[in-house]
């Protein structure tokens, strides 16, 4: 078997998934669109100010 045959086909796969993940705080992250700086965007998430009265909804999205 050749080495060319073990690789996974990409033909057809989107380029998106082509991309290596970034790894931040030990977390692979993928890319998304729409965003252009992941790391910054992690970094104002994580720094975002939470009161104690705040309430967060975390669901899948509807598809």
């Amino acid at each position: 078997m050749s080495a060319d045959s073990e690789q996974a086909p990409t033909s057809g796969m989107p380029s998106i998934f082509k991309t290596p993940l970034l790894e931040a705080y030990g977390c692979k992250i993928f890319p998304f669109p729409g965003i252009k700086d992941l790391i910054a965007h992690i970094e104002a998430t994580r720094n975002f100010p939470i009161r104690d009265d705040d309430v967060l909804v975390a669901a899948y999205p509807r598809c």
